[in-house]
């Protein structure tokens, strides 16, 4: 049984599970650096058995790697008490800390995220204009 209490618990939202964006993320070229990414493992305000990470300007690919990694297994405090352990199939949220309002991160994020504004035109096509919706949301430098 998962260590959250999630037993066969899907992300929110088509959202990513712990596990999956790890997989991911090892898939990608660590010394890739993005101008947007994610930093800072925590427990998500929203659902405390979740796991979020707050968003980070020029952060490489293996950095946020190390933390995806380092949160599997962590155990963090939810804002109301209680000990929260992440695992395989917590489900992974962009927020800051202390904020319950974010988004998931899913597929669709993810490739946002790595391919770092250098979207093809085909894939821009795709996305409806998605891309220039999310970054023109405000972010923290590392």
């Amino acid at each position: 049984m998962p260590e959250n209490g999630g037993v066969g618990r899907q992300a929110h939202n088509d959202g990513m599970t712990l596990d999956e964006l790890i997989v991911a993320l090892e898939a990608a070229d660590p010394t890739l650096v993005l101008p947007l990414g994610f930093s800072n493992p925590h427990s998500y305000r929203g659902d405390y058995m979740d796991l979020a990470f707050e968003p980070t300007a020029n952060v490489t690919v293996g950095a946020m790697l190390a933390d995806a990694r380092s949160a599997r297994g962590a155990t963090y405090q939810g804002w109301k008490g209680g000990d929260n352990t992440m695992d395989a199939h917590t489900a992974c949220w962009l927020d800051e800390e202390g904020r319950g309002d974010g988004e998931t991160i899913g597929p669709i994020l993810l490739a946002l995220l790595l391919a770092a504004g250098q979207l093809d035109a085909s894939t821009r096509e795709r996305l409806g204009g998605f891309e220039s919706q999310w970054i023109a949301k405000p972010w923290k430098s590392a």
